[in-house]
């Protein structure tokens, strides 16, 4: 990985944690074979962990919520011709070439998302194919699915300009994403290598202190109410 042409940026990567080092240590492992991780380090942004984290670029993000810690990456981490990789710790890496891919993907200057998610059956209505990839056409309502947040990246020509709505406690963040780079930016977001990646916690540590249910409707509500939904 890494700029092969002009025209391919370093991917870096930005994950929040929260204790649950055994998921963190498992992605580094894995991560570790596929990248050089000195010249393409792995951002860790430790969200207030029981114990002190051990892991090398990790940054204290305290107190924040999603949205705030990924624009504090944004601001302080990601340079201006980097692609930039957002990811839980909760994810098995299944695909030896999951971040090199994404990278290629990224060089379509039609492009402004990509996430290796798992494609759902009942998305299929909300896609469309070009040639071999499958683009995802954000939907309304806003509720209807989508490539979901625990693994997606957008190149410099979104970052520069985008910022994730930090009203958001929790959802919605990766839909409002989606929605910009679709509606107003005139990109595509597209949900290719559907096999690159597994879930394997069913939720995510960053949310475990959350009321989601309460969260989750409040955040539709700002989502609803940024987009004229209502």
């Amino acid at each position: 990985m890494g700029s092969r042409t002009g025209e391919i940026r370093d991917v870096i990567i930005v994950m929040p944690v929260k204790d649950r080092d055994d998921m963190t240590d498992q992605f580094i492992d894995r991560y570790s074979q596929q990248v050089d991780c000195e010249a393409h380090p792995l951002h860790i942004l430790d969200n207030g962990s029981t114990e002190p984290p051990r892991w090398m670029h990790v940054h204290d993000t305290a107190g924040l919520n999603i949205h705030q810690q990924w624009n504090w990456a944004l601001d302080h981490l990601v340079r201006p011709i980097d692609n930039v990789c957002f990811v839980n710790n909760d994810i098995r890496l299944v695909d030896d070439h999951t971040f090199g891919a994404l990278e290629e993907v990224l060089t379509d200057m039609s492009i402004g998302v990509v996430s290796p998610n798992h494609g759902h059956p009942t998305h299929a209505a909300m896609q469309q194919r070009s040639g071999s990839r499958v683009l995802y056409v954000p939907p309304a309502p806003a509720d209807a699915g989508g490539p979901a947040g625990f693994c997606f990246a957008v190149p410099p020509r979104v970052h520069h300009r985008f910022r994730f709505h930090e009203p958001f406690q929790w959802w919605f963040g990766d839909t409002d994403l989606f929605w910009t780079v679709h509606y107003l930016y005139g990109l595509h977001c597209t949900v290719d290598m559907a096999t690159g990646i597994e879930h394997i916690d069913g939720g995510s540590q960053s949310s475990k202190h959350l009321d989601l249910a309460d969260v989750t409707a409040a955040d539709r509500v700002l989502f609803e109410q940024k987009w004229r939904l209502t």
